[in-house]
């Protein structure tokens, strides 16, 4: 039996490095941390002279800019030098993504350590997503390893499709705070969600969702006093971030929101238009299935979904999933609990017998 368990943790934390390691170099590449947009060049998102709304999301540009300023100049040119001799090296060729993912940020020699200790938040953040999604998957089924286990397989995968091909340096550490939250949320910790809760206004506005989550859930299972003095501190906490930030950043060119319901108009009346119903009805499909088996407070997810689909018809440009990524951690878990359902994997004899005394 322990045996058993020692294999079986090792395996998976295998593969949830492999996979993180996946999601890290796909989403560096795609994104080139900010700069495929001339909008959003990581330099300006740090200094806080990007474009609006992007420049809003400070949370990971600031803290990258408060490391590197707190970072002695040796230090900094010496983990470039060790970053350009390990490029240099024949070693990097065994792995092509990841020597690709090297050499490009080498071509920003001005912002090289920047990148570095950003994409190294990014990749805690990745972590912290990992982690929320097991404690969720634990606390709604205790008796089911397979859950625990295969949750944030699924949900690397699941966002790692769904954000593509356009990623920015905020989309994950969203899914990992949103996560976070919904799991103290769920446990009734509210000092914990607190915390979540503002690192996600901080770093991006739709951190919104959360708030009105915590309204649809609570509003009859709380008592009034506490509920009610739990959505007073969240709605002044967004309003003070939301206020501060759009006032200290009102000079910056760009819109407060950008608009790009023309263009999914016109995407919808091409066959583009078709192919995102059909996957809408495949996910929809996935989310419902033994729908009476998941439990209610997953399924209360479905509450938001319309808003956030107007949010992404209106604000987000066509095939834009990342839109949801609020949505993610309970999205990812209602499909995860079919897949494992559906598939067997939940009767598998390498997760029942953890269950065995």
């Amino acid at each position: 039996m322990r045996i058993t368990r020692l294999l079986l943790t090792q395996a998976f934390i295998a593969l949830y490095i492999l996979l993180s390691l996946w999601f890290l170099a796909r989403f560096a590449l795609v994104s080139h941390l900010g700069d495929s947009i001339d909008r959003t060049p990581l330099q300006a998102m740090i200094d806080g002279t990007a474009y609006r709304p992007f420049v809003y999301r400070l949370l990971i540009p600031k803290l990258t800019g408060f490391i590197v300023a707190l970072t002695p100049e040796g230090m900094q040119d010496y983990m470039s030098g060790a970053m350009q001799s390990l490029a240099d090296s024949s070693f990097l060729t065994y792995f092509p993504t990841i020597d690709t993912l090297i050499r490009e940020q080498l071509s920003h020699p001005a912002t090289f350590y920047s990148r570095m200790v950003m994409l190294a938040l990014v990749y805690v953040c990745l972590w912290g997503y990992i982690i929320a999604l097991r404690n969720l998957a634990n606390f709604f089924w205790p008796q089911e390893p397979a859950m625990a286990w295969l949750a944030p397989v699924f949900g690397l995968i699941l966002a790692g499709g769904c954000m593509y091909p356009r990623m920015f340096i905020y989309d994950i550490p969203g899914m990992c705070f949103a996560a976070a939250a919904y799991a103290a949320m769920a446990r009734r910790r509210f000092e914990w969600y607190m915390l979540w809760f503002l690192l996600a206004c901080l770093n991006k506005e739709t951190a919104i969702f959360l708030l009105i989550f915590y309204a649809l859930w609570h509003a009859r299972r709380l008592d009034r006093s506490t509920f009610l003095t739990n959505l007073l501190i969240q709605g002044t906490l967004y309003l003070t971030v939301r206020i501060g930030i759009v006032v200290a950043f009102r000079d910056n060119r760009g819109v407060l929101l950008e608009n790009h319901v023309y263009a999914q108009i016109a995407t919808m009346l091409t066959l583009h238009g078709i192919e995102t119903i059909i996957l809408f009805f495949s996910f929809l499909f996935m989310l419902t299935c033994r729908w009476r088996e998941k439990p209610l407070f997953l399924r209360y997810v479905l509450w938001l979904f319309p808003m956030l689909w107007l949010a992404y018809i209106f604000y987000g440009s066509p095939g834009e999933y990342r839109v949801f990524m609020e949505l993610f951690p309970l999205l990812t878990l209602l499909i995860t609990h079919t897949l494992v359902k559906c598939t067997g994997l939940a009767e598998s004899s390498i997760f029942t017998s953890l269950n065995r005394r």
